[in-house]
C-alpha cells in the first residue's frame, strides 16, 4: 500500500502503510496507554516502531494489551527506587546505576546520547490485565523485536541494548526511514522461557512478599506486587478480588474475609501474615 489507511478497532484507529512515520508510530501507541501519562513521545524509535507494528498486526495485541509504562526522568526514578527501598513500592533499578554505553539507572530513564545531548529511553512495559497470558502476547513482540531482556518481569520491552558504540538493535524488523545501526549484538540470547518455570524463584518470592506482609499487612488502600500476588492467588481460590491490579480495594478486602471465615481465621478482612501463609496451603477438600 502506497497511502496510508486507516483500520477502526474499537475505540482505536490505527494506520497503516508504507509511509509511516515515527510521529505516527508515536500517535497511536498513545492511544493505547493504560492511565495516559505515560511518556511514549521520548520512547526511542525503533522501539516505538516495532511496538506499533505489534498493535498494527496483530487485533489480538490491539484487544489485550497496554502500556503501563515507558520514559521515566531521573527525578522520578529516583523517587521510585527510594519508594522500593522504604518497602513502599514496586522493585525499580538504582538511577546511579552504571550500565554499558555510559547509560544509568534503567533502561526506563532518558539517556544521555554520545555527545552528551539527551537522548531516549529504551525500555517500555506492557500489561494484557489478565486477558491473555504472556506466552501468546510474547509470540507477536518477539515477531516483530520486542524481548522481555529481565528473566522475571515478562512486562519489561527493549528493542536495543546498550554497548560501548551506542545502541544496538536486537533482532527484529525496521522501518524503511531507519538510519541508525543494524548491527546487532552477537551474543544475545532471549532471556525469557515461556514454557519453563522457575518454582524455585516462584516460592521464594512468595516468602519474600511474605515478609513484607508481616511488617505491612494488606489492608484496603494498600498498593504493591503483594497485592497482585494476593489477588491472583485468590482468583485462583474462586474468590473475586475485584480488578488484579495491585490496588487492594473492596473486593480484594471482601475476598480476604471471605477466604479467612472459609478458613477458620480471625475474619478483618486485612491479609497478614497468617492469613498469607494459609493462602497457600493445601486447598480445602
Amino acid at each position: 500500500m502506497d497511502e496510508k489507511t486507516r483500520l477502526c478497532s474499537g475505540a482505536f484507529t490505527i494506520q497503516q502503510g508504507a509511509e509511516m512515520t515515527e510521529i505516527d508510530d508515536k500517535e497511536l501507541l498513545m492511544q493505547f496507554r493504560e492511565d495516559g501519562d505515560e511518556n511514549v513521545l521520548l520512547l526511542d524509535p525503533l522501539t516505538a516502531f516495532r511496538l506499533a507494528e505489534a498493535y498494527r498486526s496483530d487485533p489480538h495485541i490491539r484487544e489485550v494489551l497496554v502500556i503501563t509504562s515507558a520514559v521515566r526522568p531521573r527525578e522520578e526514578q529516583v523517587k521510585l527506587h527510594q519508594a522500593y527501598k522504604e518497602g513502599r513500592g514496586v522493585l525499580a533499578a538504582n538511577p546511579d546505576r552504571e550500565l554499558a554505553g555510559g547509560w544509568r539507572g534503567s533502561y526506563h530513564m532518558q539517556q544521555a546520547n554520545l555527545d552528551g545531548t539527551a537522548g531516549y529511553g529504551y525500555a517500555v512495559d506492557v500489561s494484557h490485565k489478565w486477558r491473555s497470558s504472556w506466552s501468546r502476547v510474547h509470540r507477536t513482540l518477539r515477531g516483530v523485536g520486542l524481548y522481555a531482556n529481565i528473566a522475571d518481569e515478562p512486562w519489561h520491552h527493549v528493542a536495543q541494548s546498550p554497548s560501548a558504540e551506542g545502541a544496538k538493535p536486537l533482532p527484529g524488523i525496521y522501518p524503511d526511514w531507519w538510519k541508525g545501526s543494524r548491527e546487532e549484538p552477537e551474543d544475545f540470547n532471549d532471556p525469557v522461557d515461556d514454557v519453563a518455570i522457575d518454582w524455585g524463584a516462584v516460592l521464594k518470592r512468595i516468602e519474600e512478599q511474605g515478609k513484607l506482609v508481616s511488617e505491612k499487612p494488606i489492608k484496603k488502600g494498600i498498593r504493591g506486587d503483594a497485592v497482585t500476588t494476593l489477588q491472583t492467588r485468590l482468583k485462583a481460590l474462586g474468590l473475586d478480588p475485584g480488578p488484579i491490579d495491585g490496588i487492594a480495594g473492596s473486593k480484594t478486602e471482601t475476598a480476604v474475609a471471605r477466604f479467612q471465615d472459609k478458613r477458620g481465621l480471625l475474619v478483618d478482612g486485612i491479609c497478614g501474615r497468617i492469613t498469607w501463609d494459609e493462602l497457600w496451603k493445601a486447598d480445602e477438600k
